[in-house]
């Protein structure tokens, strides 16, 4: 009788420990699968973009007094400087801005209306946002030239990427051309290339004077290509200005 008794509980605790084991198989399938989903929802990209913004001298500006002046003289009278501030205390010909972390896709619509009244870096929920200043530091009028690229891009992530350029105030979004070829996405400028995305110029720029922009950078969730396929891409955006043109 004692022996049977504990046979029987024997089998009571293998099939309670069997019970218990799948049990806890269960759960962890579960947390995975909704690890899963959290990711897929809130950590669209991991690290899906950084910024820099650069100046140089191009070496085709003139002097405007006969081409007579050597290079170094050239370069005093032909200069650009960068700031995150309006007072040039800490000029530089560089600047950058960090890549954001665990990022979604979002509606350009949620993006402040004041974005472009706050200085350096002053990114929000989900987009990159970076306000900096350029001087003529020289000491004759010039035309520069601004290059926006998009360079190191994985996934095709670049099919739903905006990004708007403020220039004294003056907003415009940029976006790849449709998938099928047929324009532009709604209140964008296609990009001139695949990896350019614009090219301006100001002339005129006297000596002292100072341009105010803004780069703000997101993924745009209503875009036909904002599709699971492209989590996990990432992209660098870079701007580059250069004198082209002395007085």
């Amino acid at each position: 009788m004692r022996k049977d008794l504990s046979v029987a509980k024997t089998a009571y605790n293998v099939r309670r420990t069997s019970l218990w084991f799948r049990g806890m198989v269960i759960s962890l399938i579960a947390l995975v699968l909704l690890l899963s989903a959290a990711y897929l929802v809130s950590a669209f990209y991991d690290r899906y973009s950084s910024f820099t913004v650069s100046t140089a001298y191009s070496g085709s500006g003139s002097s405007g007094k006969g081409g007579s002046d050597s290079r170094g003289s050239s370069l005093l009278k032909l200069a650009l400087s960068l700031c995150e501030t309006p007072d040039f205390l800490t000029p530089t010909t560089r600047l950058y801005a960090d890549a954001i972390e665990n990022c979604t896709n979002i509606s350009g619509q949620s993006i402040p209306e004041n974005v472009d009244a706050i200085n350096g870096q002053h990114n929000g929920e989900n987009y990159l946002a970076y306000t900096f200043y350029l001087k003529n530091a020289g000491m004759e009028a010039v035309t520069y030239e601004y290059v926006v690229n998009i360079l190191n891009v994985t996934k095709n992530v670049d099919e739903a990427v905006r990004i708007r350029v403020y220039v004294d105030g003056t907003p415009t979004t940029y976006a790849k051309t449709k998938t099928d070829g047929t324009g532009p996405e709604k209140d964008t400028v296609e990009f001139l290339t695949e990896s350019i995305v614009a090219r301006n110029r100001r002339a005129y720029f006297m000596p002292g004077d100072i341009t105010r922009f803004t780069v703000v950078i997101w993924i745009e969730g209503d875009d036909p290509e904002c599709l699971d396929d492209i989590i996990g891409g990432k992209f660098k955006v870079t701007m580059d200005i250069a004198i082209v043109e002395g007085s």
